[in-house]
C-alpha cells in the first residue's frame, strides 16, 4: 500500500471500529478476525498516512468534550499554587518557552583561595612519611 492511498470506506469503518474497541481493550487481532481480514492488513491501514489522519480526527472528536474541564481543572490547581500546573499552563498559552536552555558559568578563584609555592611545600612535607611534624600515626 502506498503512503498516499486514500482508505476505501470500509476499510475506514474497520479502523475506526478497532479504535473505538480498542478503549474496551480489544486486540486488533479479534477486530480483524470480525471483518474476516489479517491483522496485518489492518495494521497497514492504521500506519497509512490516511489512516494516521483518520486516527488524529477520531481523537480530536473522543475528546472534544473533554478539553474544557481539563482547561477548568487545570486553571483551578495553577491559581491554588501549584507550580506544575502553573508551568504546563504557561506552556500551553505559549506565556513560558517550552525548550530548556543550559546555562554555563565559570568558577573563579580569589587571590586568598589560592595556595602559594611556600604553603604547598610545607603541607607536602607535613605529608611524608618520615617527618616529624606527621600528625597521623600508624596502628596496627
Amino acid at each position: 500500500m502506498k503512503k498516499d492511498t486514500r482508505l476505501t470506506d470500509r476499510q475506514q469503518m474497520i479502523i475506526l471500529d478497532y479504535f473505538e474497541r480498542s478503549l474496551g481493550g480489544e486486540t486488533m487481532e479479534a477486530v480483524a478476525k470480525d471483518y474476516n481480514v489479517n491483522r496485518s492488513t489492518v495494521s497497514q491501514w492504521v500506519n497509512s498516512f490516511h489512516g494516521k489522519q483518520i486516527q488524529a480526527d477520531w481523537k480530536k472528536e473522543r475528546t472534544r468534550d473533554s478539553i474544557p474541564k481539563y482547561f477548568d481543572v487545570l486553571e483551578e490547581k495553577a491559581l491554588s499554587g501549584s507550580y506544575k500546573h502553573m508551568e504546563l499552563f504557561a506552556k500551553i498559552f505559549e506565556l513560558m518557552p517550552s525548550n530548556k536552555h543550559e546555562v554555563v558559568t565559570e568558577e573563579r578563584s580569589t587571590a586568598s583561595e589560592v595556595i602559594s609555592k611556600e604553603e604547598l611545600t610545607d603541607l607536602f612535607k607535613s605529608m611524608e612519611m618520615n617527618s616529624p611534624n606527621r600528625q597521623i600515626k600508624r596502628i596496627k
